[in-house]
């Protein structure tokens, strides 16, 4: 198996996880484990063998990630998500739909820089009111992920 190989596997099986050079890196990662690992008396070809590890390597890796932001999922956590195409963004940002449009209002100035003090400014309603209706939208969208 060569590396163009490992790439197949990561476009063919994660095409649309944003970061594909983190994927290649674990998956060349589990390359050289197989290699390390490889028993060739245990008559399976080198190739089946390395295909299965980086595969799993890789939905391992995936698997992680996605608790790390589902554990701790926020607004703020989708707005200080550096890459806007990730998965994990365009879940919540496609729930966020699912909201009434007072709360999407709030949640979508929020994702748009507004502080809370501006937003209330802006829909021209108190601060607290403001907090209270963004709270209960994440708690909603949490509620919508968890489906």
């Amino acid at each position: 198996m060569k590396a163009k190989n490992i790439i197949k596997v990561v476009e063919s099986n994660f095409g649309w996880f944003h970061d594909k050079e983190e994927l290649l890196s674990v998956g060349n990662l589990a390359y050289c484990e197989a290699k390390r690992d490889f028993d060739p008396e245990k008559n399976v070809n080198f190739s089946t063998y390395a295909y299965i590890c980086i595969l799993g390597k890789i939905k391992n890796y995936l698997r992680k990630e996605y608790e790390r932001y589902d554990n701790e999922i926020s607004i703020e956590n989708l707005y200080y998500l550096e890459d806007k195409n990730s998965k994990i963004y365009y879940d919540l940002y496609n729930k966020i739909d699912l909201l009434p449009n007072n709360l999407q209002k709030i949640i979508k100035l929020r994702l748009s820089d507004y502080t809370f003090q501006e937003i209330s400014d802006k829909l021209e309603e108190n601060l607290s009111t403001i907090y209270k209706r963004y709270q209960k939208s994440i708690n909603i969208l949490k509620g919508l992920l968890d489906d």
